[in-house]
């Protein structure tokens, strides 16, 4: 039911008078401009058998029997999360009210300040969804003053809303006091935002971004410090498998060795990682399943980065991104984490042995360390001892190799890595000649780089350049001619961005695509007699005259 134009003793009668069915299921009330609920929804309740009640824009003040509520014109004392109202009290302890009320959903609903209610309230057992919206002078829901008040190993015995699977807070400003997330189960799905709370958003779900298993999100206020946590029931967390954190201050480690499932962390945007032990306690005694951390934006130091890394010995995946104060990349020893934090000083990371994917994003100061002869530095010696590495990725870190620089014989990378992304290196040589089990190269904007030096392997089948000149000699594509099957040739502003007897000798390729390529006028003289071409993409190349008959798919956009 919605009304536009508000007449309140008009719409106050028609509502009264329109009875419903005493099995009503579903009841949704927009816009009305009465100041109380009707009788039968409230006083002389008619529809125990609801299952779902949504009010939205209404003015009353007399609410239906889910408690007790005050508007901004009504004095109360301070509330104990008790009802007041004997005869309420009375109605409930009869079972008078909503007998199988699921769902309740109240938005924009301005003068409302406070809701309270204790456990006599039967719906509080039945109810599923809880959503509010829009109630901008609201500071009080039912458990505010008991949920919130006990301790964190006696939330997981709470019976309110013990059955809630999804609950939903936003745009209500002085609600500042919070259930410990999730204080039940079967919480699924909650969402807190643009509250008075310590949390500038907060997202707990299941299958969030079509991942399976649970997920929770965290921004935090602007000035959150340690007390931040309490507001997480911990307890009840050990099936998570996912957490990003944002601006949020470190984590203790007691917490963190809760959440027994937890696969993948993201750490965006704080000035310290390191979480602090219990007193007392070694380090190394708290261990967390993280197969996968992300670390962005953060003012920590490598050593600080070393010392959470010891605490994940299932890590296989790294991404730093925006982390200016890493500044030397090397790998650990089998030590244990206390030596790991005396060998890690200032801004080296040391990376763990067992590391299988490393992300590097606008890290610009950034460099892998060389090897170092006979000093004995045990950080030493580039990536060589990750010997279970498979995927480097680097992306505007123009100094990654700079120890490298005119080096043929110290090699950054070990011989095991299958793909290989490079972008923004300040480089005029490159050599990657031990790589002999690479099977993916991508090289972007690599200006400056003259002499490209790769092996000759049969496993080496994609090829990408982009925004880089100079790199497709002949020498380069005779190494490639049995193995390269994939060639995208991307943003080129040469009349010709690789020679054609170069092309000639990728006799195995099956796709070739050219894009981005302004100056492209022709394609290589010969190209029909490369056999095996079967997918033939040009991709915004304006200045192309013609087009060859030769693959079997041909995608030509301008």
């Amino acid at each position: 039911m919605e009304r536009s134009n508000r007449e309140p003793t008009r719409e106050e009668n028609v509502l009264e008078n329109l009875v419903p069915h005493s099995d009503l299921r579903d009841l949704c009330i927009r816009g009305h401009g009465g100041t109380s609920c009707p009788t039968w929804l409230g006083e002389n309740l008619l529809v125990r058998n609801l299952e779902s009640l949504h009010l939205a824009d209404v003015s009353w003040k007399t609410f239906p029997p889910l408690g007790e509520f005050w508007s901004v014109h009504e004095p109360h004392g301070q509330c104990k999360g008790c009802i007041a109202s004997p005869s309420f009290q009375k109605n409930c302890l009869k079972k008078q009210g909503f007998q199988n009320l699921k769902k309740l959903v109240f938005i924009k609903i301005p003068e409302l300040t406070n809701w309270a209610a204790n456990q006599t309230c039967g719906f509080f057992f039945h109810l599923e969804v809880l959503i509010i919206e829009d109630c901008p002078e609201l500071i009080e829901l039912p458990f505010s003053c008991s949920i919130c008040s006990q301790p964190e190993q006696e939330v997981a015995n709470v019976t309110w809303f013990s059955r809630l699977r999804e609950f939903k807070i936003v745009r209500c400003p002085n609600l500042r006091t919070m259930p410990p997330i999730p204080w039940t189960s079967s919480l699924f799905s909650t969402e807190i935002a643009e509250t008075g709370s310590t949390f500038e958003k907060l997202t707990y779900s299941k299958g969030r971004y079509e991942k399976p298993g649970l997920s929770l999100e965290i921004w935090a206020a602007d000035g959150a410090d340690s007390l931040f946590w309490k507001a997480l029931a911990f307890c009840n967390l050990s099936a998570l498998q996912r957490l990003y954190l944002s601006n949020c201050p470190p984590l203790p480690l007691d917490k963190i060795q809760m959440l027994t499932s937890l696969q993948h962390l993201n750490i965006r945007g704080c000035s310290s990682i390191v979480m602090s032990p219990i007193r007392g306690e070694s380090h190394v005694l708290y261990q967390v399943p993280v197969e996968e951390l992300s670390i962005s934006q953060s003012g920590a130091s490598g050593k600080e980065l070393t010392q959470l890394l010891c605490h994940f010995p299932k890590l296989t995946g790294l991404h730093i991104v925006f982390c200016e104060k890493i500044t030397e990349l090397g790998v650990s020893e089998q030590q244990s984490g206390a030596q790991q934090q005396q060998t890690a000083e200032g801004g080296l990371l040391l990376l763990p042995t067992q590391l299988q994917k490393l992300i590097l994003q606008h890290c610009r100061q950034l460099r892998i360390l060389p090897n170092s002869g006979g000093d004995n530095n045990e950080a030493a010696g580039g990536l060589q001892r990750l010997h279970s590495l498979r995927e480097v990725s680097s992306e505007n870190c123009p100094n990654l190799l700079s120890s490298y620089s005119g080096s043929s014989s110290c090699f950054p990378f070990p011989a095991f890595l299958q793909k290989l992304k490079l972008s923004n290196l300040e480089e005029l040589h490159l050599a990657l000649t031990n790589l002999a089990n690479l099977d993916e190269l991508h090289l972007s904007d690599m200006k400056d780089l003259t002499n490209l030096s790769i092996r000759s392997s049969p496993k080496l089948h994609t090829l990408n350049i982009q925004n880089s000149s100079g790199v497709l000699s002949v020498s380069i594509c005779n190494l490639l001619s049995t193995s390269l099957t994939t060639l995208v040739i991307e943003g080129s502003r040469e009349v010709e961005p690789i020679p054609g007897e170069a092309l000639l000798l990728l006799t195995s390729l099956q796709v070739l695509e050219f894009l981005s390529c302004d100056k492209l006028q022709s394609l290589p003289a010969g190209l029909h007699t490369l056999s095996y071409i079967n997918y033939l993409c040009i991709y915004g190349c304006p200045s192309l005259q013609s087009l060859p008959r030769t693959a079997s798919r041909v995608l030509c956009r301008n």
